[in-house]
């Protein structure tokens, strides 16, 4: 890295820095200081195996539904695994860190998440097949993991590796009862992990990482018994307590507003108080409180497939389907839903099947926003249960870096891209430096016109301290306008991407008509015509890797699909105005636009009737 490169990483790494706060700062050097002197002290790791005996007072903990996950028995007992859609033969004994898989994969590999299959299996129909491979499993990475081994000691592999641990005990009580030998070396083993956790807490991340250590402690201080696990179990319940108060949004939303993360929270929470209630205690009054408005957000981010929409660092699969978590208490509301605090907003049409959310809110907090995206007023559209436009996704955290920021990017995004850059300045897998901020969000829902307005303020750091400002509007409960603003002094380059479904066809490229181009594209028998203006040129991407990626959806970890990008593009002088009218019928649909002293008016002409709709900076008005 040159001089100058190394000023910008040096400017970066300071600002990201002045978001955090004083404790995440204190625990980095904290672990810093554990990474490069007392994990290689052989004193420091020994001292852990002198705190138990495996003779320790317990009590097998009531779980009252182990959650099943998608693994082959078959495949475990050969010593095959997949996870992040990539399926490694690791071999018998298991290879625990094996060289050729991503940081992810081997984080996986040490949660243990594949016991919910083999427990699962063995309540169906008791074997003693499902206790060897268990027992074997375990005694495996005992053996070939001691402690701090890394990775493997990670506090948060360790944290789901007690629950998973825990919940198999349960699930193998009678045979471990039989087993004396292997019981005492499990809960040894599990009672030397906790001591661990307990003095690496993750105080230097927060978020949803230091929520899963509180869990496991909370658990393991009444799996055993004694002063030091009545210990575990307080500090435990206080971060989930806390985390309760200060982790969520009013809107129900956990802070890192990734709707993967919210669901993981949703599952961990629900968990602990069925515990409680499970062992005759009475669930506290705020968890009871949170999980219902957990399950109502979740709720309301679902697509009409029963899927998460991808915003943030999101992916289907990880978390099991959402509708396990959802009792029915809530039904997503039918028309127009603010969440506000978290930044979501949707127009939603049961009976049609029609879903649009926009994310018009921050990246998460500031000292907690490393699962963030550059996906400011970003959106995604289901028509007649049919996803067609998405986010992009995320693939893999620990993949190549440029894939990486790829789907963190701008360009990644149902969203504006100005001079090329991003919205904020995302840098290495987890940080952001400079960030954007929401401001002025208008909103107002009627049967007839619904819409939003929100300015996002990441492109004022670029010469001539340019603004994005976008209005979405739902018509009639039926089609869909986007208007977008730039504003800032002098001439710049400008591009409005839409990302469609790799399943999406394209019938009609954009082609240039009077007020802009005119593009229509289908999904088995759903079809959604594209009326642009605005803008000079549309490029199509698919697939791109060079000059720079584009044209990539990965729904899932590990899974990439090239998919069809329309990027509308046009070199102006500020201030500009462009936009799409989204029409999802068969009928035809043409387009009028009028430019105003500050606004735009669109006259939209269909079969049925016509609409006029006036946007200014103060006001959007159906006529």
């Amino acid at each position: 890295m040159n001089m100058a490169g190394s000023f910008k990483r040096a400017t970066q790494f300071a600002v990201t820095a002045y978001y955090l706060k004083p404790t995440q700062i204190v625990y980095r050097f904290r672990d810093l200081f554990y990474n490069k002197v007392l994990h290689r002290a052989a004193w420091y790791r020994s001292s852990f195996l002198q705190r138990a005996t495996g003779d320790e007072p317990f009590s097998v903990l009531q779980f009252p539904y182990v959650r099943p996950a998608a693994f082959d028995s078959n495949d475990i007992e050969a010593g095959i695994f997949t996870f992040l859609n990539r399926k490694v033969n690791v071999g018998t004994p298991v290879d625990w860190t094996p060289e050729t898989q991503s940081k992810l994969w081997i984080y996986n590999l040490h949660y243990f998440d594949y016991l919910r299959t083999i427990a699962r299996l063995h309540q169906q129909k008791p074997s003693d097949e499902y206790y060897r491979l268990f027992r074997r499993l375990a005694i495996d990475w005992i053996n070939h993991c001691p402690v701090s081994t890394r990775l493997a000691w990670d506090s948060y592999p360790v944290s789901l590796r007690l629950c998973n641990w825990a919940r198999a005990y349960m699930v193998f009580e009678k045979e471990l009862g039989a087993d004396e030998t292997f019981a005492r070396q499990l809960r040894q083993s599990m009672y030397i992990q906790t001591t661990y956790l307990e003095s690496h807490l993750e105080y230097h991340i927060l978020n949803n990482h230091l929520l899963e250590n509180g869990r496991a402690l909370w658990l393991m201080g009444r799996f055993f018994a004694g002063a030091e696990p009545e210990r575990w179990q307080k500090k435990g319940y206080k971060i989930l307590s806390d985390g309760l108060q200060q982790n969520f949004l009013a809107d129900g939303a956990h802070e890192e507003v990734s709707p993967m993360y919210h669901q993981i929270m949703l599952d961990m929470y629900q968990e602990i108080a069925d515990v409680m209630s499970d062992a005759g205690e009475a669930v506290p009054a705020i968890f009871s409180t949170r999980l219902k408005m957990m399950k109502r957000w979740l709720t309301e981010v679902l697509h009409p497939d029963g899927e998460l929409a991808l915003f943030n660092d999101c992916a289907m699969g990880i978390a099991g389907r959402p509708s396990e978590f959802l009792d029915g208490s809530h039904e997503p509301v039918d028309g127009f839903t603010e969440l506000p605090e978290s930044g979501y907003y949707i127009f939603r049409n049961k009976s049609r099947d029609d879903y649009l959310i926009l994310d018009a809110g921050p990246m998460g907090r500031d000292h907690s926003n490393g699962h963030g995206h550059c996906d400011a007023l970003s959106f995604e559209l289901s028509v007649a249960g049919k996803r067609l436009l998405i986010d992009s996704g995320v693939s893999d955290y620990y993949a190549d870096i440029g894939w990486r920021d790829y789907f963190r990017s701008t360009r990644a995004h149902n969203t504006v891209v100005v001079d090329h850059q991003n919205q904020s300045d995302i840098w290495d897998r987890f940080r952001i430096a400079k960030r954007y901020r929401i401001e002025d969000v208008q909103s107002e829902g009627t049967e007839k016109f619904s819409w939003v307005a929100a300015t996002q303020t990441g492109y004022r750091r670029i010469p001539g301290r340019v603004s994005h400002r976008r209005w979405l509007c739902h018509v009639d409960q039926q089609f869909w306008i986007i208007c977008d603003c730039v504003e800032g002094d002098g001439t710049h380059s400008i591009e409005s991407l839409l990302h469609f479904h790799p399943e999406v066809e394209v019938i009609s490229p954009p082609t240039a008509t009077q007020y802009g181009h005119a593009g229509k594209i289908r999904r088995d028998n759903t079809e959604l015509r594209v009326l642009s203006w605005g803008t000079d040129q549309v490029i199509q991407y698919t697939g791109e890797e060079s000059p720079e990626l584009q044209g990539w959806y990965a729904p899932q970890f590990g899974l990439q699909f090239e998919n069809v990008v329309w990027g509308y593009k046009q070199k102006a002088t500020l201030p500009t105005w462009c936009g799409h009218l989204l029409w999802p019928e068969d009928s035809d649909v043409d387009l009028q636009i009028t430019p105003l002293d500050s606004g735009v008016k669109l006259r939209v002409l269909t079969p049925e009737k016509e609409y006029q709709i006036t946007v200014s900076p103060t006001a959007v008005e159906l006529i």
